[in-house]
């Protein structure tokens, strides 16, 4: 969304962003356009999180013929649309579609006479060089006020909230692994699979708690720990694997596993490299195991997970 708002306010050249400017804004500012009940939901959840970017793009004045003087962020005092009516920009000869370019002459700010006592912020800005062959372009503002030009990757990390970083982090995500293989790895050390023991949680249930058991083995009740690799059926598959990666010293506990792999978890030797593909793709392959019998009552032979 953030890179949408961008394309349409930096008049990125697309198809979309002009049929944007044709059909939605008519020259009017993107900051300035209400939400209509009649709005498709496109445009309505584009138009919803701009107050989420707004104080994050900033507009750098070349020529100033670009920038909106009432709505876009040229100056710490903007949006000025905050001290200035409509009606009373119509009154001074001024309008929404107004760019900075229209109150600078020479240089120098040519505010109407009569805003002096109204509006004294306006004659307190700090003077702008209009460069007549540089066109205005827009930046986009990280901690600590600096400005570079805006990515994708840039405004995620501006807008997300951030936490510590766990230990398991390199355990889970590199480069190497399979996106899918990841967040489900993600996901168990978070320990947020929907096993059996959580959605008791979820739904308070009152009945016998052994009457629900493990889909793979019949036995325990399905949790995390069973899964990953207390149960039986899961078990033989990490004993299997487990030979084959010369990790033999390990036991058939997820805790082991993760505090076994977490010391060379950023290791790029092709043997822990292979060791860590190997554990999430297993992990995923008995998840999806439980999924198959859950919903498609399909059950698949021991050794066919094995190889």
């Amino acid at each position: 969304m953030a890179f949408h708002i961008y394309s349409i306010i930096s008049k990125r050249k697309s198809l979309w962003v002009e049929w944007v400017y044709l059909h939605h804004l008519r020259e009017r500012s993107l900051w300035d356009i209400p939400i209509q009940n009649n709005t498709c939901w496109s445009w309505r959840k584009l138009l919803q999180i701009r107050p989420i970017v707004r104080n994050f793009f900033v507009s750098k004045i070349g020529n100033g013929e670009s920038t909106f003087l009432w709505y876009n962020n040229w100056s710490e005092h903007c949006p000025l649309s905050s001290y200035v009516t409509t009606r009373q920009m119509n009154r001074e000869g001024l309008s929404i579609y107004s760019k900075v370019a229209d109150v600078i002459q020479d240089n120098r700010w040519i505010w109407p006479d009569a805003w002096r006592d109204i509006f004294p912020i306006l004659f307190q800005l700090n003077p702008i060089t209009i460069d007549p062959h540089k066109v205005d372009t827009i930046l986009w503002k990280k901690q600590g006020d600096s400005m570079e030009p805006f990515s994708t990757k840039v405004a995620w990390d501006s807008i997300r909230r951030t936490g510590q970083r766990v230990d398991w982090y390199n355990m889970v995500w590199s480069s190497f692994t399979i996106p899918r293989h990841s967040f489900l790895m993600w996901l168990i050390c978070r320990r947020k699979l929907a096993t059996q023991d959580r959605i008791q949680q979820w739904y308070n249930a009152m009945g016998n708690a052994n009457m629900m058991c493990c889909l793979l083995c019949n036995r325990g009740l399905e949790t995390h720990e069973h899964l990953f690799f207390e149960c039986p059926y899961s078990n033989q598959i990490w004993v299997s694997l487990r030979r084959k990666m010369d990790m033999n010293q390990i036991d058939g506990n997820w805790e082991d596993v993760v505090t076994w792999v977490l010391p060379h978890a950023k290791s790029k030797r092709l043997i822990w490299v292979i060791r860590k593909l190997e554990i999430a793709a297993m992990a995923y392959f008995v998840w999806q195991e439980i999924n198959a019998r859950f919903f498609n009552n399909q059950l698949r032979r021991l050794r066919s997970l094995k190889s």
